[in-house]
């Protein structure tokens, strides 16, 4: 995937569609459509470039042998699920925070898989028997506080295909206010967006909407069981599951709440520069937002303190305020420098910053991103082709906790990952080189914790070599926020 190269425009895009067009009041069937919309169009433009995708690997080839095998296997299958749901409903019991997670954000840590924002609350605040976990994608058979995760896609699938017993019913009509909205598709054009292609017509909206109803009573039917006092989310956009779980939620008056996982910064359009939101918000959004720190909570303020019920929460790392609390800090005899990766990192490895690891004196760490998307082969083979081998080493995000990793490095470079406030709550400075590190980042840029170098500038490698000896020789203070009661 080519990287984009400037988010900036990004936003100036999304903000000026959004003041131009009546967005506040566009649903189907009672359901706010634009935020829904508005994402797709984000993460479509960040990624307008992406690699085309061979169509044909893609078909799966049908038998009329395995249609048949499939009717035939349907009547126990029906049965299966209708079981399995009964039994799943009957063992459920009253919790006061429902936490959807995924095992993108789990490390391993004393030989279990550790959510590092849910499970360090957890542990902080005694609440193992007041808590279930939804995990949503894969599911490990050794996780923290095992008894609490629930394998939410297992159990969805049973109910989606209990929907095949209810009986053709008559089509309602739906409910369409899109006021303008052929006017914003003959906009999005013109910018040569394909609203057909990301599915965001008017035909493919009441779709989406059709099936986020078909879902929701799996939720309600949860949430009467539960009772739960919050419902939280590691990134409540982007899944039609959590759409739903999100939807039902704020429509039963639950909490909903995103919890920051990673940048949320002001070119981050799925939280920042929301011009049109209606008084009580929007029920495709959480109603309160817990942030790391200050200024992702300020991104939030700006648009939140125009509504009636969404609330910004300074709430804390907890990864960050669990591991320096338990003294799990390494030193290392050598001084490392640590640098955090994109989903595709050999994009962004340019000439100059191979360069300045294999003139530096010092060992580097390359972290992986969790959605990393090169093989580690691919990685190796390339560091040996420039020859940085030796001068690095290569980790993962899941085997080592970032905590761990950040307290045996003494300096953090990076082109624009969210490892940059980590960092710098953990006292370590940051050299971002990318432009779009420039953009995201410009809030902590101060030239204390956070600074910026010109990878195309003419002396970037002599500045990139001074800097790099200044920051190791100085003490720069540890930013911490403490952790919030989740209960509070």
């Amino acid at each position: 995937m080519k990287h984009v190269d400037n988010q900036d425009d990004i936003k100036h895009t999304i903000v000026t569609l959004e003041q131009q067009f009546p967005v506040d009041q566009w649903m189907v069937n009672n359901i706010h459509i634009w935020p829904y919309v508005r994402i797709i169009l984000y993460m479509h433009l960040l990624t307008r470039e992406k690699q085309k995708v061979n169509a044909k690997a893609s078909v799966k080839v049908s038998t009329n042998k395995s249609g048949l095998l499939r009717k035939l296997k349907l009547p126990f299958l029906l049965l299966k699920a209708a079981v399995n749901q009964k039994v799943f409903f009957s063992k459920l019991k009253t919790k006061k925070i429902l936490f959807f997670g995924s095992h993108i954000h789990r490390v391993k840590q004393n030989g279990l898989y550790f959510n590092r924002f849910y499970d360090a609350i957890v542990e902080a605040y005694k609440l193992e028997n007041d808590v279930y976990m939804l995990e949503y994608q894969r599911v490990y058979n050794t996780s923290y506080n095992q008894k609490a995760v629930i394998k939410l896609a297992k159990n969805l699938n049973n109910y989606k295909l209990l929907l095949k017993l209810k009986s053709a019913k008559t089509v309602e009509e739906n409910t369409i206010n899109l006021h303008q909205y052929e006017a914003f598709i003959l906009t999005l054009k013109s910018l040569n967006i394909n609203a057909t292609t990301l599915k965001i017509t008017k035909k493919y909206l009441v779709k989406w909407v059709v099936k986020i109803k078909s879902i929701q009573p799996f939720f309600k039917k949860f949430y009467k069981i539960t009772q739960p006092e919050k419902v939280v989310f590691l990134g409540y956009y982007g899944l039609d599951d959590l759409y739903a779980a999100l939807i039902t939620a704020n429509e039963l008056g639950i909490t909903t709440v995103d919890f920051q996982h990673g940048p949320q910064t002001n070119v981050h359009m799925a939280y920042a520069h929301w011009l049109k939101v209606p008084k009580n918000g929007f029920n495709t959004m959480p109603t309160a937002f817990w942030n790391w720190d200050k200024p992702s909570k300020n991104n939030i303020d700006a648009w939140a303190k125009h509504t009636a019920i969404v609330k910004s929460v300074l709430f804390g790392q907890p990864y960050i305020n669990y591991w320096l609390k338990q003294a799990k800090q390494t030193q290392s005899e050598e001084q490392l420098i640590f640098y955090s990766m994109q989903t595709s990192p050999l994009n962004l490895f340019t000439q100059p910053l191979i360069t300045a690891i294999k003139n530096s004196k010092y060992k580097w760490v390359l972290r992986m991103h969790p959605r990393n998307e090169t093989t580690l082969l691919e990685f190796e083979t390339f560091l040996k082709a420039n020859n940085i081998w030796d001068k690095t080493e290569i980790q993962d995000a899941f085997s080592t906790p970032l905590p761990e990793t950040l307290s045996r490095c003494a300096l953090h470079v990076t082109n624009y990952s969210g490892c940059v406030i980590e960092a710098r709550m953990m006292g370590i400075p940051t050299i971002l080189v990318h432009n779009i590190g420039l953009e995201m980042f410009d809030a902590y840029l101060d030239n204390e914790s956070v600074f910026y170098l010109n990878q195309k500038e003419s002396n970037f490698l002599t500045q990139f070599e001074q800097l790099t000896e200044q920051l190791l020789k100085k003490n720069t203070t540890k930013q911490i926020v403490e952790m919030a009661n989740p209960l509070s």
